[in-house]
């Protein structure tokens, strides 16, 4: 079991359905909680709802800056998640650069300079935790998901990168690749999706292993070619 009480981990996309679980997650075992999603009003009341110490500040995976101005602001990270999702539909008949450019700048870039701006507090310290979120079937064709799906089978080479790399610094680096959660965009509509507190349970018992990759809502097909 890892330590939760008294560590503070930041949320990058505590707005999404996910994050929020995650949030009252974490906040039940006692564990401070930064939530940060480019817009506030996005996270309404949630650190109202939460039982412990929690705190809302704007910051925008795409501007660095804005993600500098937290850190300098927070102090020590313990632990950094990125769930910040960004989905928007890119056929070869609707073909729009800028929607390509935007998931890439979200999914992929986004979330290296989520970790960009903690791991050398974390480096210097000799501790830290880093979760980051990649896709079920991201490495496969998927209708309509053309730049979605690279944009997270990035993500998740990062993350196997950074689980090779920091390996013996004190850094442990995990990675959840998420099937359909319920409120978030699917490549199939008509696929069960799990609950976002369902979700989160699930993340919450990989991140107390020691295991890197967890599958989170694999839907039944991809379970089947797995097997």
């Amino acid at each position: 079991m890892r330590e939760w009480s008294g560590k503070r981990y930041w949320i990058i996309g505590a707005a999404d359905p996910v994050g929020r679980a995650m949030a009252h997650q974490l906040s039940r075992v006692g564990t401070e909680v930064i939530l940060s999603s480019p817009v506030l009003e996005d996270l309404g009341r949630l650190t109202d709802e939460l039982p412990g110490r929690a705190r809302a500040l704007s910051a925008d995976v795409a501007d660095r800056a804005s993600l500098d101005q937290v850190v300098r602001g927070v102090g020590q990270i313990d632990g950094r998640m990125v769930l910040s999702d960004l989905r928007l539909p890119l056929t070869p008949e609707d073909w729009d650069a800028e929607r390509l450019e935007a998931m890439c700048d979200v999914n992929f870039t986004g979330a290296a300079r989520a970790v960009g701006v903690v791991l050398p507090g974390m480096r210097e310290r000799g501790s830290g935790h880093v979760v980051l979120s990649g896709l079920h079937g991201a490495m496969r064709a998927m209708p309509g998901a053309m730049g979605y799906a690279a944009s997270r089978a990035g993500t998740m080479a990062l993350a196997r990168s950074m689980r090779s790399e920091l390996a013996g610094l004190g850094i442990d680096v995990q990675l959840v690749n998420l099937g359909p959660i319920e409120g978030r965009p699917a490549e199939d509509a008509n696929a069960p999706a799990l609950a976002p507190d369902e979700a989160a349970r699930r993340i919450f018992e990989h991140m107390n292993g020691d295991a890197f990759e967890a599958g989170i809502g694999t839907p039944a097909w991809l379970a089947r070619l797995a097997g």
